[in-house]
């Protein structure tokens, strides 16, 4: 819902669907650095994208490709 609305420049109504607010503050936190992907940094930018969301939903959507997963433990 976030994503198809914010896409849209909808305003979503958050008080009426059941999101956590730790998915508002991640959906947040991708749009903010999407957003600075304007400037001169674009390649730190979609780095940092990559490391944060590279295995989410919002990274694909945007991307239409997936980042790698982040790690839980190293590899040897």
């Amino acid at each position: 819902m976030l994503i198809y609305h914010g896409s849209r420049r909808q305003q979503l109504d958050l008080k009426k669907l059941n999101i956590s607010p730790q998915t508002i503050k991640r959906y947040e936190r991708f749009v903010q650095l999407d957003n600075s992907m304007r400037g001169p940094n674009r390649q730190a930018v979609l780095r940092r994208l990559l490391r944060e969301f590279g295995a989410s939903y919002f990274f694909y959507y945007r991307f239409t490709v997936t980042g790698q997963a982040p790690r839980s433990t190293p590899r040897p």
